[in-house]
């Protein structure tokens, strides 16, 4: 879903319209500082989701390694980010302010995952508001995704081992 609706924004952007695509979406590389946060960010989100979700006794669904590696650590975190916080923050922010647009994003960022339960929800919910933070604070799209694909590489490791 998330791929075909990142291919139509990118059609109507370049095709319809000749416009650029990337860095209106705000894939732009962010300072150093918000790379470091990213990195650190996504680890402490995988670490405090884990302990969340191990004290209300859930889990996280288990992912294969190429499931790990396509989905969760470059597909995924590129076009959500793309749709999510790219897109979507941006539109809202433009009419609601960033901080009603990045809690309004982190809920259909959670509602898009389909979770299981409450605990599922704060946590999608959680990484949605982190997300959508690093995103306004950095101007950039790629230090939301640098913290996505963290979490979710985090989030993989802390499962297998």
């Amino acid at each position: 879903m998330v791929a075909s609706l990142s291919l139509a924004l990118y059609l109507v952007l370049k095709i319809r319209h000749h416009q650029p695509v990337l860095q209106p979406l705000g894939w732009v590389w962010p300072r150093t500082a918000y790379i470091v946060v990213a990195l650190l960010g996504g680890l402490f989100l995988a670490s405090a989701v884990a302990l969340y979700l191990n004290f209300r006794s859930q889990s996280q669904p288990p992912l294969g390694v190429a499931e790990l590696l396509v989905l969760g650590f470059v597909l995924g975190p590129m076009l959500e980010e793309s749709l999510f916080r790219g897109c979507l923050l941006p539109l809202l922010a433009q009419t609601t302010g960033s901080g009603i647009a990045v809690i309004l994003t982190a809920i259909l960022f959670a509602l898009f995952h389909q979770p299981a339960n409450g605990a599922h929800w704060v946590s999608f919910t959680a990484t949605g508001l982190a997300y959508g933070w690093i995103r306004v604070s950095s101007r950039s799209t790629a230090a939301a995704a640098v913290m996505h694909a963290t979490y979710n590489l985090a989030v993989f490791l802390s499962s297998t081992c």
